[in-house]
């Protein structure tokens, strides 16, 4: 069987993860004249694309099966188990909303011009998607950035004494002065304001 340049050989009886939305090609070469059937399971119910790992898991599996270990059914419920685990860890990241996604990714680099096509590649996202899944979520790509950028900017201001214009320029923006206009209209007070009271609001606690 071949795949996206993979070629898998396997044994009768042994089942093999397929990606999800890809083109596979199969040739079977039977050992012997005999009946052969293929049975193809699709997974349902999980918004998910198996990885290399699940099918490392489900080869294990299929191997202990195969071997028909003393203490197989417990080798058995551990693998199966395992497998459970991990498909819901992805299921949940999958789950994460476009904005989020977009988001973490953003984070990474807040000083980088990123651009929509970039975001859609590192994403495997195409923009009309990207576009509607903000759309829904009712925020710009632009809006997105910029959101991220302050929020850094935010915590800067709030837990280091670092200067303004540092901040500023560790942040994304391209000015000092395009940064304190953006922060004050977010949080509705200058950086400098918001510095003091947080200080404030600490002496206070202590």
């Amino acid at each position: 069987m071949s795949y996206q340049g993979h070629l898998q050989f396997f044994e009768a009886g042994e089942s093999i993860f397929i990606p999800k939305n890809t083109s596979v090609y199969v040739a079977i070469y039977p050992q012997r004249q005999q009946p052969i059937a293929l049975t193809v399971h699709k997974f349902s119910g999980k918004n998910i694309e198996v990885t290399a790992e699940h099918a490392q898991l489900m080869r294990a599996h299929w191997e202990v099966k195969k071997a028909q270990l003393p203490s197989q059914s417990l080798v058995l419920q551990a693998l199966k188990a395992n497998l459970v685990e991990r498909l819901e860890q992805d299921e949940s990241q999958t789950q994460m909303t476009a904005k989020r996604k977009i988001g973490q990714l953003l984070h990474k680099d807040l000083t980088y011009r990123w651009t929509i096509n970039e975001v859609c590649g590192h994403l495997s996202m195409s923009k009309s998607t990207l576009y509607r899944t903000l759309k829904e979520e009712d925020i710009t790509f632009s809006d997105l950035l910029t959101n991220e950028r302050l929020e850094a900017a935010r915590r800067l201001v709030a837990k280091t004494g670092y200067p303004f214009k540092q901040i500023s320029d560790q942040c994304g923006f391209c000015s000092l002065s395009y940064f304190g206009k953006k922060f004050r209209r977010q949080f509705g007070i200058t950086p400098s304001a918001y510095r003091q009271n947080v200080r404030k609001a600490a002496r206070v606690a202590i």
